[in-house]
């Protein structure tokens, strides 16, 4: 069994100062410039970058006293993709049952998004204002992981069509 780290793909949003990612991750880790945009203060950098040391970007990104914030939007290389073969369940099943669930989930999450707390269920409460904010936070922690789930089967369908 190999040690290896898989080769990962990942992508960024960056606000830095007028600094330029190329000096921080673009040149050391060959990052890919998806789309960037800068105002007077501050750049907004989104980059793709396929390494066997993701920790070693974000400890960078981390350590940069340019960059004011970064998040990883997207991590591909973890998803397990079924494989269309003689043997195995049919292509169109396959796509099928994989569209269904996103469909489901895409569902969900509008009914849940539906559902956003309301503050005054919440005044009585003995906990009050801390109450309602953490209603809030769990809520769009929820919406989060549906979110989450539509782009990994998004994903996996849209890997399933190109075999």
């Amino acid at each position: 069994m190999s040690d290896k780290k898989p080769i990962v793909t990942a992508r960024y949003d960056v606000i830095c100062h007028r600094t330029t990612v190329m000096d921080l991750v673009v040149s050391p880790f060959r990052a890919k410039i998806l789309d960037s945009g800068i105002n007077r203060m501050h750049g907004l950098f989104k980059f793709e970058v396929t390494t066997n040391d993701l920790e070693l970007v974000e400890r960078t990104l981390t350590n940069s006293p340019e960059v004011i914030s970064f998040h990883q939007t997207e991590c591909s290389g973890n998803l397990a993709v079924p494989t269309v073969h003689l043997n195995g369940t049919s292509k169109a099943d396959l796509e099928s049952q994989y569209l269904t669930a996103l469909e489901m989930i895409n569902a969900a999450y509008g009914v849940v998004r539906l559902a956003y707390p309301n503050q005054r269920d919440y005044y009585v409460h003995p906990d009050g204002d801390a109450a309602f904010a953490l209603a809030k936070k769990q809520h769009i922690e929820r919406l989060e992981k549906l979110a989450e789930m539509s782009g990994e089967f998004e994903k996996i369908l849209s890997k399933i069509q190109e075999q």
